[in-house]
């Protein structure tokens, strides 16, 4: 059986710009449980956006343009495990298949 672990992580947040936390990133790691790891970070720069709902959008994009670009090889798996902090709130694990 072919498992995916996915691994997400958030740094920063939606508030105003500031010189110590300019970018929002969320990271993703995924372990393929028979070989390798492998992660890709989403990231926006805050001086550039307006509030949390423009945010949110770029990010959102981000994200949906790198799942489509990988969806036959995400789908290639017979189990999809996507784990989340869900920021501070404890570990949130979903299934895909």
């Amino acid at each position: 059986m072919r498992e995916l672990s996915v691994f997400i992580d958030e740094s920063g947040d939606f508030g105003d710009y500031c010189f110590h936390s300019p970018y929002y990133i969320i990271a993703m790691i995924f372990h393929k449980q028979s070989t390798d790891i492998q992660y890709k970070c989403f990231f926006i720069e805050k001086k550039h956006i307006a509030d949390s709902v423009e945010a949110a959008g770029k990010l959102s994009k981000q994200i949906s343009n790198f799942i489509r670009a990988h969806y036959d090889e995400f789908l290639s798996f017979d189990d999809v495990k996507i784990y989340y902090d869900k920021r501070k709130n404890g570990c949130k694990i979903c299934r895909l298949k």
